[in-house]
């Protein structure tokens, strides 16, 4: 029974000994992860495409507007719960998005009481354009990996994705503006 007992005590001290590890390890992960964050944001950010654009909106309303396009006409209600944004910042950057010509309110025709937002042609141009610069800035990154580092990186990208939208799957981008509110809450102020 003594030899029992001495090679619990010595199991769980290997045990312990694991998870402090772990613990140190992951500690230093977050701290390289951390010091690597700004990097990231200025390589995969997309800030400088604002030249590109060219628009008379703040930059952060982008994403929005790429909602609006997605969803297909959504009510405000919609757009919210897609954007994580709250009704009334949205219904701000919806009014500086409708001043723009770039989005429209509409009645739904089944319920003149459900208002819908409707991106314009101007708004779809901008949205394009948006698409064609951050695509070209994403290609300029992964020309630079092998494919197999880029495999890798999707994969990785992926299953962080998964891991903390698991109920949304790859297929929702439900949360994806978390970033966008971030910079536009900093440009608001």
């Amino acid at each position: 029974m003594p030899d029992e007992k001495f090679a619990l005590s010595k199991e769980n001290s290997e045990v312990r000994r694991v998870v402090n590890i772990m613990a140190e390890n992951i500690e230093q992960e977050v701290e390289i992860l951390n010091r690597m964050s700004p990097e990231l944001s200025r390589i995969f950010g997309v800030q400088d495409l604002e030249e590109v654009l060219d628009i008379d909106i703040k930059f952060a309303y982008i994403p929005i507007l790429c909602q609006i396009r997605t969803l297909k006409n959504p009510t405000m209600g919609e757009l919210g719960d897609s954007s994580g944004f709250q009704l009334s910042s949205l219904t701000r950057i919806t009014d500086k998005l409708v001043e723009g010509g770039l989005a429209a309110r509409e009645a739904d025709p089944s319920d003149r009481r459900v208002v819908r937002i409707r991106i314009t042609d101007k708004g779809c141009q901008i949205v394009e354009k948006f698409d064609r610069a951050r695509k070209k800035k994403v290609k300029s990154i992964l020309i630079r990996l092998t494919s197999r580092e880029r495999k890798d990186l999707i994969r990785v990208l992926q299953d962080i994705h998964q891991r903390i939208y698991p109920a949304e799957g790859l297929s929702k981008n439900k949360g994806a503006l978390s970033l966008f509110e971030f910079q536009l809450k900093r440009s608001n102020q």
